[in-house]
């Protein structure tokens, strides 16, 4: 019983292997190139944030220059 049920699933993951498409070449190398321009524009964003808001903390408190 259980030796049938083994095979069964072995067999069962060897044709879902067999189902798998792998992206092209091209495919990577754009969803890469997106992937890279999405975060520099959101480490951009964060940076200005992060300025601006420091910039404000010390006018309120009277930390700046």
């Amino acid at each position: 019983m259980i030796v049938l049920s083994i095979k069964k699933y072995i067999k069962e993951v060897i044709e879902e292997g067999k189902k798998i498409i792998f992206p092209s070449r091209k495919d990577v190398y754009t969803t890469s190139l997106y992937i890279t321009v999405v975060v520099v524009m959101a480490a951009a964003c964060i940076a200005l944030a992060d300025f601006t808001i420091s910039q404000v903390i010390k006018l309120i408190f009277g930390m700046g220059n």
